[in-house]
């Protein structure tokens, strides 16, 4: 009996060791059979991958394209621009035989000086020092430079002068430096 058992122990592990076989043949089989699927799959997806690819750098293309071209016009418009013979310079001094122009620079009118006519006295004699430094008065010399000298003459200092004729101090000064020179 023993030897039965061990017979049909035996008998059972081979039967199990040849369906488990079997089976993994199968799977084997299957897996077999589905590998070429899954790389008819894997190739599918391959080239999708290369057509978007292509298609991408099909437009990259075109677009570096076109900005070449363009390039290749603004250089051959430069190119243009510098065979040409140079825009005449325009000056900005003016000519020699041409006044300079200035631009007029309007000024609100000043009111006129309230002068009051002062009687003019007889001159008092000039010291002999002062009549040197004075010419003598010219037609060609306006009035307000013959006040002022006339003014002078008689003693006045700048400041009275001046405020008589309704003159500043510095352009007193002026008048009768010009004409002490003169």
């Amino acid at each position: 009996m023993l030897a039965v058992l061990l017979f049909l122990a035996g008998a059972t592990a081979s039967a199990y060791c040849l369906w488990q076989f079997r089976r993994w043949l199968q799977e084997a089989e299957a897996a077999t059979a589905a590998r070429p699927r899954e790389l008819e799959r894997l190739t599918d997806e391959l080239l999708a991958t290369a057509e978007m690819t292509t298609a991408v750098v099909q437009e990259k293309s075109e677009v570096l394209q076109g900005l070449i071209e363009e390039a290749d016009r603004r250089v051959a418009t430069l190119a243009r621009r510098e065979e040409q013979p140079p825009a005449p310079v325009i000056a900005l001094q003016p000519r020699v035989d041409e006044p300079p122009v200035t631009p007029e620079v309007v000024a609100p009118p000043l009111p006129e000086p309230v002068v009051e006519q002062a009687p003019i006295q007889p001159e008092a004699p000039v010291p002999a020092q002062e009549e040197s430094r004075l010419p003598v008065e010219r037609a060609d010399m306006p009035v307000l430079h013959q006040q002022v000298l006339a003014l002078a003459a008689a003693g006045r200092d700048e400041a009275s002068i001046a405020r008589e004729l309704g003159l500043g101090r510095g352009e007193v000064r002026l008048i009768l430096d010009l004409r002490r020179k003169a």
